[in-house]
């Protein structure tokens, strides 16, 4: 061991870690950090004997007090890992970090204090700060590529202060270029988020996270802050939701997240906000809109490829004679479970009849219902993006409901799922509904995607936009508050239940099983349906069967 080594601490560590992670550190900045109630010259003596003495794993330099001052930095010396410490990192197998660049030392200084922000924050609220560099989330357009699409000047992931962790790209505007342009600056970064999106789940720098983090800017100007906000509105495409405000505000209160300083652009609007806290519930809601898809979807094996016949035909061994291929079959159709047989015509009189406002064709099996007329009608229609062969269960349950209620004389309504909503669930990468019912003017949604507990939370949150999406396009009817789900086994009902009651619904859940729906002559009129209302929280699970027009009664 070299003479007068110095023997590491944990303390010692983590400011080597620090300076790994955010590249330069001010003198005040270490302090705030890892001696919060000691004086500047203890922490400058620590950090001279990490620099002067043994293997002096720290460098330092200075930056220019009015520049310092100019940003709202405390003037001191500003240190970096030396070529020691950085080989120290090596040899425990962890990337070492980047080299200090001093051109851009204020640009970095302001980085590690938005770092420092919010460790103090975390410390007071007994929170857990994460940070992930730069170089830990820079995103690349293909596995080929040589140079990055994206670099953001880090992610911090806050646990503990919101009911969902808050992750949060940091991009900090200290530049003089304009924002209107594609070409310029911003907006490369704002199309560059547009991409990251797309290809989030698959990034190994973003591993853990339940959804794709927002986007912070710090800018410098009023005027500047009115241009990027108008700049992100003009070259956004996709659902990122944007946080912008100024470095002099933040960096001047105490809790930069709670302060009015913030002009929110939330992930499924075209608007931005007045002023207000970063903690706001609506936007932090909007961040649910870019969930991560379940695994089984991250895991669909691709089809091998053929070669053309060019390629087959320029082989040095002649191909086997291949057998002429059967012109291909038209898939069966799909047959609906034995139902009870609707009334004749008739037998109805037609004041009695009832109405069905049925819009399109009904789902993707034959049924047979009296129209408005009191004719009998078949109905055929096969979703072109279902395989042949398979069924889609709830079309198959909506189908039944549909007859019963007919058969019963209820007024009765089937909408299939406007296309806008159809187009978010696909973006989120999760199956859409069918579309809702209305059952005695009490809409409802028929989803029996609900059956995979495993991604009870994504699909919840997916409802959570649903709803906002349908209340800023107006459809009607209003948006449907009862969602009917069948269970495959009577074991799921009671761990569904459990499971839900976890979990923040807007929904109110009527569910039954398969083998009760099956086995009853009359399901929508059997008492086979629980509830699970949306604001029961601590109650018990309750199991009591009710038919299910008493369940939507009381909604």
């Amino acid at each position: 061991m070299t003479k007068n080594a110095v023997q590491l601490q944990s303390r010692d560590i983590a400011v080597l870690t620090d300076l790994r992670n955010l590249t330069i550190l001010s003198l005040d900045q270490i302090r705030r950090l890892h001696w919060p109630e000691a004086s500047r010259e203890i922490c400058r003596k620590r950090l001279s004997r990490l620099m002067n003495h043994g293997e002096r794993w720290l460098r330092n330099f200075t930056v220019p007090k009015p520049e310092m001052e100019a940003v709202g930095l405390q003037p001191g010396q500003v240190y970096y890992l030396s070529e020691t410490g950085r080989a120290w990192f090596r040899g425990q197998e962890r990337p070492p970090g980047k080299l200090p660049r001093q051109r851009q030392a204020l640009h970095d200084l302001l980085i590690s204090e938005w770092f420092v922000r919010l460790s103090e924050l975390a410390r007071a609220r007994q929170a857990n700060l994460g940070w992930r560099a730069d170089w830990q989330v820079r995103f690349y357009r293909s596995p080929n590529a040589e140079r990055a699409t994206l670099v953001p000047d880090g992610l911090a992931i806050l646990t503990g202060l919101t009911p969902q962790p808050l992750a949060m790209f940091l991009e900090l505007d200290f530049s003089r270029e304009a924002h209107g342009r594609p070409s310029s600056r911003i907006g490369r970064k704002i199309r560059g988020y547009d991409a990251y999106l797309k290809q989030w789940f698959k990034h190994a720098g973003l591993d853990g996270l339940d959804y794709f983090p927002a986007v912070i800017f710090l800018t410098h100007g009023r005027q500047r802050l009115e241009n990027l906000a108008a700049a992100v509105l003009k070259h956004r495409r996709e659902n990122v939701a944007y946080g912008l405000a100024l470095t002099g505000q933040v960096y001047q209160v105490a809790d930069p997240l709670a302060a009015p300083v913030w002009r929110l652009i939330p992930a499924h609007r075209h608007t931005v906000s007045e002023p207000r806290p970063m903690l706001d519930s609506r936007w932090l809601a909007s961040l649910q809109a870019n969930l991560r898809p379940p695994l089984r979807l991250l895991q669909v094996a691709k089809p091998p490829e053929t070669p053309p016949p060019s390629v087959q035909a320029a082989t040095s061994a002649p191909a086997p004679p291949q057998p002429a291929k059967s012109p291909r079959a038209m898939p069966a159709p799909v047959n609906l479970p034995a139902t009870p047989a609707p009334k004749p015509p008739a037998t109805v009189a037609p004041s009695a009849r009832p109405k069905l406002l049925c819009q399109t064709p009904i789902l993707p099996a034959e049924v047979v219902i009296p129209t408005r007329r009191g004719l009998l009608a078949n109905v055929a229609h096969r979703l072109s993006t279902r395989r042949a062969g398979t069924r889609d269960t709830g079309c198959v349950w909506s189908n039944q409901l549909l007859q019963q209620a007919v058969a019963v004389g209820i007024p009765v309504q089937w909408q299939p799922l406007p296309p806008p909503a159809r187009e978010l669930f696909n973006r989120l990468k999760l199956p859409p509904p069918p579309g809702c019912l209305t059952l005695a003017g009490v809409s409802l949604f028929t989803d029996h995607h609900f059956a995979r507990i495993e991604s009870l939370p994504h699909r919840l949150a997916a409802y959570r936009e649903l709803a906002f999406l349908w209340t800023e396009q107006q459809f009607r009817p209003s948006f449907p508050r009862w969602t009917m789900l069948i269970l495959p086994e009577p074991k799921q009902a009671k761990a569904f239940f459990e499971t839900a009651q976890q979990q923040r619904r807007i929904i109110n859940f009527c569910a039954t099983t398969q083998v009760e729906f099956t086995q009853s002559s009359l399901p929508l009129l059997s008492t086979i349906w629980r509830l699970l209302p949306a604001q029961q929280t601590c109650k018990p699970v309750s199991l009591e069967g009710r038919p299910l027009l008493a369940w939507s009664t009381a909604a």
